[in-house]
C-alpha cells in the first residue's frame, strides 16, 4: 500500500484550485476560502496553497481587494443606491 505524502505537492494544489475557480465561475473565491476549500481535500500546509495563489495564474482570477460580488437578486440590484434622486 502506498504511503501518503505528509503534504500535497504544487502541481496537485494547482489541480485543486483550478477545479475549484472553475467551479465558482463570477464569484471566484478569495484567498481565505480557496484554503477552506483545498484543506478538507488534501494534506497540506497553509504556506504551500499561499504560494501557489500568488502566482499569476490565480491571482488574475480572483476579485481585486475591496471589490465584491454584484447583487444577484433582481429586486436589490434595480433597488437606488443611497443618496439617489
Amino acid at each position: 500500500m502506498p504511503e501518503l505524502s505528509s503534504t500535497a505537492s504544487k502541481p496537485e494544489i494547482r489541480t485543486v484550485l483550478r477545479n475549484e475557480y472553475e467551479k465558482a465561475g463570477d464569484n471566484p473565491p478569495n484567498v481565505n476560502r480557496a484554503w477552506d476549500l483545498i484543506k478538507v481535500q488534501m494534506p497540506v500546509s497553509r504556506s504551500r496553497v499561499r504560494e501557489v495563489l500568488t502566482e499569476d495564474e490565480f491571482a488574475r482570477r480572483r476579485r481585486k481587494p475591496g471589490k465584491r460580488r454584484l447583487p444577484t437578486s433582481p429586486a436589490i440590484a434595480t433597488a437606488n443606491p443611497a443618496g439617489s434622486p
